[in-house]
């Protein structure tokens, strides 16, 4: 059987019925990067899981307010400027598999 490396997760929480994020799993050598440069002081643990989603989101139908769909971040980095603070914050949640799929559904 093949390795998973995306995790589907339901955004409702978030960005409304019917939304949903596709992640790149982290491996484990860039999951202790992140852990490693945070624990010496070298960057943000928050910012560098940012930097991180420009490569690890690969699909979502996501939308602004007025129903613009927002690009991949792999596309327009700053898309991710234009998030809300829960928005940014369930990314990085959904990245780091922190919660269960259904915890995310929850909100």
């Amino acid at each position: 059987m093949a390795q998973k490396t995306t995790r589907r997760v339901d955004s409702e929480s978030v960005q409304g019925k019917g939304t949903y994020v596709v992640v790149r799993k982290l491996t484990l050598g860039e999951a202790q990067t992140v852990r490693d440069m945070a624990k010496d002081g070298a960057v943000d643990d928050f910012a560098m899981s940012l930097n991180l989603l420009k490569d690890h989101v690969v699909e979502w139908n996501w939308s602004d307010a007025e129903e613009r769909p927002f690009p991949l971040p792999s596309a327009d980095g700053t898309i991710l400027g234009k998030l809300t603070d829960d928005e940014a914050m369930f990314l990085v949640t959904a990245l780091r598999g922190s919660l269960t799929e259904a915890a995310l559904k929850r909100g």
